[in-house]
């Protein structure tokens, strides 16, 4: 067996056991920040299920790679207290779309509305209606842009930790293993 099947297989058994690893530290990181702040956990299945590792394989050297969506990089390290482009912005209203907060805001807005008409005195009253969607998904995205510019984002270092628990040691253990092994090996068939 060649050098490069044995790195191959210490490499996709390191894969195999860090990606569910990353993405089980990830879910329970957010788990931990809804609770604290009584939120409704988001388990973020889009940056957990972007998790993958791949590899490639030439005949000069074999390259691991780990990858996830990019702004998992922020989930995991925080950022510090800047402005946000206008790039971020659009991710922003996009999130707010996904998550629902853009529809929470909508129905949130016409109730403080009503609300609000119900106890002025003025006797006639308007047809109130839902603020449009996209609109209420900017004014999201402009509350949160404007929280990060002040204040940034302190990460929730799922990949950090995951990464710190000696898994690379071991990694680095059994690559020189499989790789002295493989020399032995080479040189004793060249020599027989």
């Amino acid at each position: 067996m060649a050098v490069s099947d044995n790195i191959v297989k210490v490499l996709t058994k390191f894969g195999k056991d860090t990606v569910p690893a990353l993405q089980s530290s990830l879910k329970s990181k957010l788990s931990q920040k809804a609770s604290k702040y009584g939120t409704r956990r988001n388990s973020s299945s889009d940056l957990a299920n972007s998790i993958k590792f791949s590899f490639n394989n030439s005949t000069t050297s074999t390259t691991f790679i780990l990858s996830m969506a990019d702004y998992g990089d922020a989930v995991d390290g925080g950022r510090k207290a800047a402005p946000v482009s206008e790039k971020g912005q659009k991710s922003l209203e996009d999130w707010a779309k996904k998550q629902g907060i853009a529809e929470s805001l909508r129905k949130k807005d016409l109730e403080t509305r009503l609300g609000r008409q119900s106890k002025s005195k003025r006797k006639i009253k308007k047809d109130l209606k839902k603020m449009p969607f996209d609109r209420a998904a900017k004014a999201i995205s402009f509350l949160v842009a404007r929280k990060l510019k002040k204040h940034g984002f302190d990460g929730n270092n799922f990949f950090k930790e995951v990464m710190k628990d000696g898994r690379l040691e071991q990694l680095e253990t059994k690559l020189k293993e499989v790789i002295k092994t493989d020399i032995k090996i080479e040189l004793s068939n060249t020599f027989k």
